[in-house]
């Protein structure tokens, strides 16, 4: 009797209890913290980011110094 992954799957009812839910809490909070410290040091960095473009050129503005 060789049974297929999503046979043995469908045929077991697991019950992962109040741990398994509280696990899933933490995993989650720990988530959506991590990706807002994240957005809010990658919105600083674009806040302080040196434009690209610009009309002066590096090289023609330290020979008029």
């Amino acid at each position: 009797m060789s049974f297929g992954l999503t046979q043995l799957a469908a045929s077991k009812d697991i019950n992962v209890g109040i741990a398994g839910s509280l696990t899933m809490i933490v995993l989650c909070t720990g988530f959506v913290i991590l990706l807002m410290s994240f957005y809010r040091r990658f919105k600083r960095m674009q806040a302080r980011a040196i434009p690209t473009e610009t009309n002066i050129d590096i090289d023609d503005q330290d020979k008029a110094n």
